[in-house]
């Protein structure tokens, strides 16, 4: 701890300061302690500043009075309320943080003494001198970028992926020199949520943007993704405002919704993990082979019926008919032969199994050995750059239509 906490006495309590370093901002744990209870609080440096400013204010006050304060710090709210009892005066902090709620009070150590010493406390090691930091515009960055290569830019791409090298080896892609994501780079102000839902309702994507934009209204900009098993990405316009994000609890008509950092792993299985089920579309199907019984021999040609899309049986579009079917999805034939009044339609099946990972081999000697045993000698390899593509190449694992 040492230059990170402070302690301070308080009637028969004791309270912590600690100072935290995470991310792109610094904060505070607050901690009230008693003989049987604890409660903690983790705030910005702006609301403990503030809090400062409520105990000298609070001071000033003589004799037995109420005074409310308010505060709010990008999706929280904070009230301070000097208050009374029998017992003297005191201080009630509330954090209100989403669906999160935290309270600690603050007695006042003797009558009309005030919380002046505590504020002095706290502001000494909130204290951090000013330095000025040079900073570069941005503006330079792009000389040397013809028109042509920053419209194809893609604004996923991290600064470590445009440097690295991608080597195609038979039916296998290695990217190579890829470090960790950068500080700046947008993936790192990425946050990848699902919601606690039921059978009954799922949430798609137009919802789930207009619930984003109404409930984190200081995010201007705040975009919104779907992902495969009803994951959303939601993309913050910094990574301050996306760790207040992180720090609240969120729900959606009383579905609690699961925040965590996006990771690159973020929406991929595990290799190990065996699926019982997958969803799988059947695509183009004509209007005269749109029934119940044909889509049931579908079913049992692709692994047994476990049930269908809403969408699909109201039919609210022709684009395909979703279902879910038993197994993993490594027996769903990619096409389906069905013959009907003197016509054979070959009818595409998309089988949407999700993205698999495992931990790489770190067998270096042998990847490097060419055919006359030289390491770093590959006669036999091509190696290529391979161009990003906008078209879809991945696979998706959503039950609802989300578009």
């Amino acid at each position: 701890m040492g230059e990170n906490t402070i302690f301070y006495n308080a009637g028969f309590k004791s309270y912590e300061i600690t100072r935290c370093k995470e991310g792109a901002e610094t904060w505070y744990e607050w901690t009230e302690r008693s003989r049987n209870l604890m409660k903690r609080v983790k705030i910005s440096i702006k609301v403990l500043r503030w809090l400062i400013s409520v105990f000298i204010e609070a001071s000033k006050v003589q004799g037995d009075s109420v005074k409310r304060w308010k505060v709010k710090d990008l999706y929280s709210n904070f009230f301070c309320t000097l208050k009374y009892n029998e017992n003297g005066r005191y201080i009630s902090f509330i954090a209100i943080q989403g669906q999160n709620k935290a309270v600690i009070i603050t007695p006042e150590s003797s009558y009309n003494t005030g919380w002046g010493n505590i504020a002095h406390k706290i502001a000494k090691f909130t204290y951090e001198p000013t330095t000025k930091q040079k900073t570069q515009s941005n503006k330079g960055k792009a000389l040397g970028v013809s028109f042509k290569e920053a419209v194809r830019n893609n604004r996923w791409t991290t600064k470590s992926t445009k440097k690295a090298h991608i080597l195609v080896e038979g039916d296998r892609l290695n990217v190579v020199n890829v470090t960790l994501t950068s500080e700046t780079d947008l993936p790192k102000r990425c946050i990848v949520g699902k919601f606690q839902s039921t059978l009954r309702e799922i949430p798609i994507l137009n919802d789930v943007r207009r619930w984003a934009c109404n409930t984190w209204k200081s995010a201007i900009g705040v975009s919104v993704f779907a992902m495969n098993d009803i994951h959303f990405l939601f993309e913050l316009p910094t990574k301050v405002v996306a760790e207040h994000v992180m720090a609240g609890t969120w729900v959606w008509k009383k579905m609690h919704l699961n925040l965590e950092w996006w990771s690159p792993i973020t929406g991929c299985w595990p290799e190990v993990v065996v699926r019982d089920w997958v969803w799988i579309k059947v695509l183009g199907l004509p209007l005269n082979l749109w029934s119940h019984k044909v889509f049931k021999l579908i079913r049992d040609q692709c692994g047994g019926f476990i049930e269908a899309e809403e969408e699909a049986t109201l039919k609210n579009h022709m684009h395909w008919a979703h279902i879910k079917v038993k197994g993993d999805g490594k027996m769903v034939p990619k096409e389906i032969e069905v013959t009907s009044e003197g016509f054979v339609y070959i009818v595409p099946i998309w089988c949407e199994a999700p993205v698999t990972f495992r931990k790489e081999a770190t067998r270096r000697e042998e990847q490097h050995y060419g055919p006359m045993g030289n390491k770093g000698f590959f006669p036999s390899l091509v190696l290529k750059y391979v161009e990003e593509s906008d078209h879809h190449v991945g696979t998706s694992t959503a039950g609802e239509k989300l578009n």
